[in-house]
């Protein structure tokens, strides 16, 4: 926990510190967010030192953040958050482009993906999410000059911006590949669609076999952390739950709840709570009082914080 005269020093001269450094200040700060030692806005303040950040492990911690602050706030400071996250990526993201260069190491391929998934996804930025809808169809036609990173983020943001016709798309994708990576990613693309029918097909996708039992706890997971229909997916869990149970090897079926802690709705959480209460997912016991512990660290940050998010302008 840092003091705030320590904390005020060290974002003046945040970039003449190690990476390791850099990172240990912000993921602090952060775990000082959520335990209620420090407000959001003082961690975004903190952000606004990255614009020069060519750690992508750096910004990873930074963006993860601001990724949990978009989950909980209202949607005039979400509005007020997609902007601060532009400004602060989008010009890193200018400098890189999206194609590499010759010289680029593989952490600065890294750092472009990261930070284009995050301009599209965090910030809805409209000239990013058009380049990714046809930087997304190229990489998937195997053109050699899309990177794989920028690939991949641009898939992301597709499928956080798309409906049943994406769905579908993804779909068809997974079964047309025999290799279990990409059939892995196609999945996860498939289940980030903000479309409540799509997550109950994806979920009945799962219980009728159509998805390999390794893989459909992975699918269930990300529909149910779903900033958009997880909740509503997750009241369509319970109604099949013993259907869902019957999938997966016993010893695998905690991945089930991987992504509850994104649930921080206080009445979704409270129902999460009470329904793993009373039908407890055998040998995932200590899992699931963790889970369910830093689920409720979130729904806190929600009522502390998510009336905040741009009420008051970043300093």
């Amino acid at each position: 926990r840092y003091g705030a005269e320590f904390l005020a020093d060290h974002i003046e001269r945040l970039s003449t510190l190690l990476p390791d450094e850099r990172y240990s200040i912000i993921s602090d700060n952060w775990a000082d967010v959520l335990a209620g030692d420090a407000a959001a806005l003082d961690f975004i303040d903190l952000l606004s030192c990255l614009r020069d950040e060519k750690e992508p492990a750096v910004w990873g911690m930074a963006l993860s953040g601001l990724s949990e602050l978009d989950r909980i706030c209202s949607s005039s400071g979400r509005a007020w958050l997609q902007q601060v996250t532009c400004d602060l990526v989008g010009p890193a993201v200018e400098r890189l482009g999206w194609t590499p260069v010759i010289g680029d190491s593989d952490l600065d391929c890294q750092l472009r993906g990261l930070l284009i998934g995050a301009l599209g996804n965090l910030g809805e930025d409209g000239n990013t999410l058009a380049i990714a809808r046809k930087v997304c169809e190229q990489w998937l036609d195997g053109a050699a000059s899309v990177d794989g990173n920028v690939g991949a983020a641009a898939m992301s943001i597709v499928a956080a911006q798309g409906s049943a016709p994406e769905f579908d798309w993804f779909v068809e994708l997974y079964r047309a590949t025999s290799n279990p990576q990409d059939k892995n990613r196609f999945l996860q693309a498939a289940a980030s669609v903000p479309d409540f029918d799509s997550a109950c097909r994806a979920i009945g996708m799962v219980i009728n076999g159509e998805i390999r039992s390794q893989d459909a706890l992975g699918v269930l997971a990300r529909v149910i952390g779903s900033r958009d229909t997880g909740a509503a997916a997750w009241g369509e869990i319970k109604d099949r739950w013993d259907e869902v149970l019957a999938i997966p090897p016993p010893q695998t079926v905690g991945r089930l709840i991987d992504l509850i802690i994104y649930r921080s709705e206080p009445e979704v959480a409270a129902d999460i709570e009470a329904w793993l209460s009373s039908h407890p997912l055998a040998g995932a016991e200590r899992y699931t009082a963790q889970q369910v512990e830093r689920m409720k660290v979130r729904v806190d940050l929600r009522e502390r914080e998510s009336a905040r998010i741009g009420r008051f302008p970043s300093r």
